[in-house]
């Protein structure tokens, strides 16, 4: 009897052990990490910023090395501090400009193994929360993804251009012209189009509408290879400096500078960019084009 107390005494001394180092390694902090719209925007805009003319940082990886050495209170970073970590992911070589692993960085502040962890720890809540919902948006996306990476690496132009673009001339895929005649991108047929084509109804500027010609296709991936090509194609937007982008906002900047899209507001200003842009943003796809420049 006395051997089983004894027995019974050390594995409670055991599990008392273990329940007091799970604690004093658990971060408190990670349970109570969240992003905030407001803060992820001041995130997105000063990593962009710090990204422009060179490569795509991912800002969910800035905002977890911030929060590893903040004990998670990345809504009180100043811009500044997101511009120092931001700038710590990118290396300047003699080919270019290169992203530095998560891991890198974090030693590159002086951070251990566990600090690392915890970067990644925290990473995976801002994945996790920023994880897109299933529903309409999602399947539009998922429908195009993979053509659009294909398209991306053999134009240059971004996957996250191409698929902001194609969600907001399509309607997400919704629009008649792209529901009907696979045109997810209202490209026209003008006279060196030898394919199909269908008259039809768009809008232009303003609360005014027009009819012209536009192309008709088998299939969205023919769709976005032929957005890909008709891009490449025309000298207009190679003058316009599309394929000298470094980044998103610089090419669909670029693209609407070549004459894309003449949408503008009831003010007369071009509106189209920032259209796209905020739909890259709300969705995180240039996460897409920092993806692929790893």
């Amino acid at each position: 009897m006395k051997k089983r107390s004894i027995i019974i005494t050390l594995f409670i001394g055991v599990l008392i052990f273990g329940g007091i180092k799970f604690f004093k390694d658990l971060d408190y902090s990670i349970f109570r990490f969240t992003v905030s719209k407001e803060v992820r925007l001041k995130y997105v805009n000063v990593v962009d910023e710090v990204s422009r003319g060179k490569v795509q940082v991912n800002w969910r990886e800035v905002a977890s090395v911030d929060a590893t050495f903040n004990y998670g209170h990345i809504e009180t970073a100043t811009e500044n501090n997101i511009k120092r970590v931001a700038e710590r992911f990118i290396t300047k070589t003699d080919k270019g400009y290169t992203l530095r692993s998560i891991d890198s960085v974090v030693e590159s502040f002086g951070g251990k193994g566990e600090d690392i962890e915890k970067a990644k720890r925290y990473l995976k809540v801002i994945n996790k929360s920023r994880k897109m919902d299933e529903g309409h948006k999602k399947d539009f996306f998922d429908s195009i993804k993979s053509d659009a990476i294909k398209v991306s690496k053999k134009t240059g132009i971004m996957p996250s251009v191409i698929m902001g673009q194609a969600a907001l001339e399509s309607n997400w895929g919704r629009s008649q012209l792209s529901k009907d005649y696979k045109n997810l991108f209202g490209i026209k047929a003008d006279s060196s189009w030898k394919g199909k084509k269908i008259n039809f109804s768009t809008s232009e500027y303003y609360n005014t509408k027009i009819r012209d010609d536009f192309r008709v296709y088998s299939s969205l991936s023919e769709s976005v290879e032929d957005f890909g090509k008709f891009i490449e194609n025309n000298p207009r937007y190679k003058r316009a400096g599309v394929f000298k982008a470094k980044t998103y906002n610089e090419q669909i900047k670029a693209i609407e500078k070549a004459g894309y899209s003449t949408i503008s507001n009831e003010k007369g200003e071009k509106v189209y960019a920032q259209y796209v842009l905020d739909i890259i943003i709300s969705n995180d796809l240039q996460l897409l084009d920092w993806e692929i420049s790893k």
